[in-house]
Protein backbone atom coordinates (compact mmCIF):
# COMPACT_ATOMS: atom_id res chain seq x y z
CA UNK A 1 0.00 0.00 0.00
CA UNK A 2 2.88 2.64 1.18
CA UNK A 3 4.17 1.97 -2.58
CA UNK A 4 1.01 2.35 -4.20
CA UNK A 5 0.53 6.06 -2.18
CA UNK A 6 3.83 7.14 -3.38
CA UNK A 7 3.37 6.18 -6.84
CA UNK A 8 0.31 8.55 -6.68
CA UNK A 9 2.24 11.12 -5.24
CA UNK A 10 4.98 11.12 -7.96
CA UNK A 11 1.95 10.98 -10.76
CA UNK A 12 0.57 14.09 -8.80
CA UNK A 13 3.42 15.53 -8.97
CA UNK A 14 4.43 15.33 -12.25
CA UNK A 15 1.11 16.40 -13.36
CA UNK A 16 1.24 19.86 -11.47
CA UNK A 17 4.94 20.27 -12.85
CA UNK A 18 3.55 19.83 -16.53
CA UNK A 19 0.68 22.31 -15.83
CA UNK A 20 3.64 25.19 -14.36
CA UNK A 21 5.05 24.37 -17.94
CA UNK A 22 2.46 25.21 -19.49
CA UNK A 23 2.27 28.75 -19.56
CA UNK A 24 5.90 29.39 -20.51
CA UNK A 25 5.04 26.78 -23.46
CA UNK A 26 2.36 28.98 -24.75
CA UNK A 27 4.54 32.40 -24.39
CA UNK A 28 7.10 30.75 -26.66
CA UNK A 29 4.26 29.92 -29.16
CA UNK A 30 3.07 33.38 -28.87
CA UNK A 31 7.01 34.62 -29.76
CA UNK A 32 7.30 32.11 -32.36
CA UNK A 33 4.33 33.54 -33.92
CA UNK A 34 4.89 36.65 -33.56
CA UNK A 35 8.48 36.66 -34.78
CA UNK A 36 7.24 34.50 -38.32
CA UNK A 37 4.96 37.88 -38.50
CA UNK A 38 7.56 39.99 -38.00
CA UNK A 39 9.48 38.32 -40.83
CA UNK A 40 6.62 37.62 -43.15
CA UNK A 41 6.15 41.84 -43.63
CA UNK A 42 9.78 42.24 -43.76
CA UNK A 43 9.51 40.09 -46.84
CA UNK A 44 6.72 41.81 -47.83
CA UNK A 45 8.40 44.86 -47.68
CA UNK A 46 12.32 44.38 -48.74
CA UNK A 47 11.79 41.39 -50.47
CA UNK A 48 14.49 39.95 -48.24
CA UNK A 49 14.64 38.81 -44.65
CA UNK A 50 17.12 41.46 -43.31
CA UNK A 51 16.54 40.10 -39.61
CA UNK A 52 15.25 36.45 -39.86
CA UNK A 53 12.63 34.73 -37.48
CA UNK A 54 15.01 33.29 -35.37
CA UNK A 55 16.68 36.19 -34.08
CA UNK A 56 13.59 38.19 -33.62
CA UNK A 57 12.19 35.46 -31.57
CA UNK A 58 15.44 35.64 -29.75
CA UNK A 59 15.13 39.41 -28.72
CA UNK A 60 11.51 39.30 -28.61
CA UNK A 61 12.28 36.32 -25.55
CA UNK A 62 15.09 38.38 -23.77
CA UNK A 63 12.48 41.63 -23.88
CA UNK A 64 9.72 39.74 -22.22
CA UNK A 65 12.48 37.66 -20.25
CA UNK A 66 13.97 40.61 -18.68
CA UNK A 67 11.48 43.22 -16.72
CA UNK A 68 10.14 39.61 -15.46
CA UNK A 69 13.24 38.90 -13.57
CA UNK A 70 14.13 42.25 -12.70
CA UNK A 71 10.58 42.28 -10.52
CA UNK A 72 10.64 38.66 -8.94
CA UNK A 73 14.79 38.01 -9.04
CA UNK A 74 14.86 38.20 -4.96
CA UNK A 75 12.03 35.46 -4.54
CA UNK A 76 13.30 32.49 -7.35
CA UNK A 77 17.23 34.41 -7.67
CA UNK A 78 19.50 31.29 -6.42
CA UNK A 79 22.89 32.03 -4.30
CA UNK A 80 25.76 32.66 -7.07
CA UNK A 81 28.68 30.63 -6.76
CA UNK A 82 31.84 32.16 -4.95
CA UNK A 83 33.71 34.33 -7.68
CA UNK A 84 37.51 33.68 -8.14
CA UNK A 85 37.90 37.80 -7.75
CA UNK A 86 36.34 37.74 -4.57
CA UNK A 87 38.77 38.21 -1.58
CA UNK A 88 37.99 35.99 1.79
CA UNK A 89 39.39 37.44 4.92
Amino acid sequence: MPEQEQDQGQKQGALRRIFQLIPGILLCGVVTVISLGIQAAEERVFDHPYIEALVVAILLGMAVRTPGSRRSAGARALPSAPSSCSRSR
